[in-house]
């Protein structure tokens, strides 16, 4: 359980990584005493027990779909309502006492490993900020040659991701305060502008636009992306030219030659201030897919909770675990995951199984040779 946890929670970059498990620490005297409340209440009633597991498992399920929660949702609602079930099944009070201080492991030991182990084996947001430009000019260059169909569609679904996850890993990366401002401007700006520079890119493809010669477009890209994978950003980058029959490749070079140079304060000062995201995505109480995915997320719960009940098989009440893990917003993601979730459970029975058939045939034909 520790290790599954540890897997929901880890992040890319060491900053992210120790922020969450701070969080997840000062979360867990929430949870305890959640937990503490639940069980007394719950214990040796079953009616109240399926109620309180189908509440928090909707409200779990709803969070993960509609707040900024995410996979962190998902482990509460998996470390809160497995918790419960363990401790029901407790024969008495001081088992259902350590199942209570299992969960509290649950929590304190991923923290832990996120707060000690992150920071000395995950690079820096800056770092991957960078790595995540020079993936796009990578690609930049690829769609003005011969790209395969595998990397149109990795290129349409960079275009859609924008460039919400670069500028995530930039605000990690000023929250370390180890970079200069002056770095991280031109690090914002190379954002913007790698996501531009592909944007530009695939219209140039999609209409046929051919770079001139000696003008060499892919191998420019690729310098530049060499540049930032090793912890720079370009500057002075020669100005390419295109002809006026061909103006995304025109666009896209003014942009290069450009690509890092921040805007002018009298343009920034111009934009019109984002407003500020609060706890619940903008359609949290409006969109009903929200609660659907929580419906279907508490009735998995609910019937597999009711069928190790109703056949007494509590050896298989970990696919409670199974209902969280395998629990993801769209039906493509959930059927990989589940697929996943339940390859790895064969595999694993079979490499448990196969000894003891070994063994029965290796006893069975000991005892006719002594017959």
């Amino acid at each position: 359980m520790p290790a599954l946890c540890t897997m929901a929670l880890w992040q890319k970059d060491r900053t992210t990584n120790l922020l969450a498990g701070v969080a997840v620490n000062v979360l867990i005297v929430l949870i305890l005493s959640l937990l503490f409340v639940l069980i007394h209440l719950t214990l040796d009633h079953p009616f109240t027990l399926v109620v309180a597991i189908m509440l928090l498992s909707f409200a779990f399920f709803f969070l993960a779909s509609a707040s900024k929660l995410k996979p962190i949702s998902y482990l509460l609602g998996l470390i809160v309502v497995f918790a419960l079930i363990v401790a029901d099944q407790a024969p008495i009070g001081e088992l259902a006492t350590r199942a209570l201080l299992y969960a509290d492991l649950f929590i304190l030991v991923p923290g832990a490993v996120m707060i000690v182990c992150g920071p000395l084996i995950c690079p820096s947001p800056a770092t991957l900020l960078m790595r995540e430009v020079a993936a796009r000019l990578r690609l930049c260059a690829t769609l003005l040659e011969q790209p395969d169909r595998y990397q149109l569609d990795y290129a349409r679904t960079t275009l859609r991701a924008g460039t919400s996850g670069m500028l995530k890993l930039l605000k990690m990366a000023r929250l370390e305060k180890i970079l200069s401002k002056d770095h991280l401007a031109h690090l914002e700006q190379a954002a913007y502008s790698s996501a531009a520079a592909l944007a530009l890119t695939h219209t140039a493809f999609r209409h046929g636009e051919i770079p001139p010669e000696g003008q060499d477009f892919p191998q420019t890209l690729r310098n530049m992306a060499e540049i930032f994978s090793h912890n720079g950003y370009t500057q002075d980058v020669p100005l390419l030219h295109a002809s006026p029959s061909t103006p995304a490749l025109a666009e896209l070079a003014a942009l290069l030659h450009v690509f890092t140079i921040p805007a002018e304060p009298a343009a920034q000062n111009t934009r019109t201030p984002e407003a500020k995201s609060g706890f619940f995505v903008p359609d949290a109480f409006s969109n009903p897919e929200h609660v659907r995915f929580a419906v279907k997320g508490t009735a998995a719960v609910l019937i597999s909770y009711f069928i190790f009940t109703i056949l007494f098989w509590p050896g298989i009440h970990t696919c409670i675990i199974t209902c969280f893990i395998v629990a993801l917003p769209t039906v493509g993601e959930m059927t990989t995951k589940l697929r996943l979730r339940i390859s790895g459970a064969l595999v694993g029975g079979s490499i448990g199984i196969a000894p003891l058939f070994s063994s029965c045939h290796i006893f069975t034909i000991l005892l006719l040779f002594y017959c």
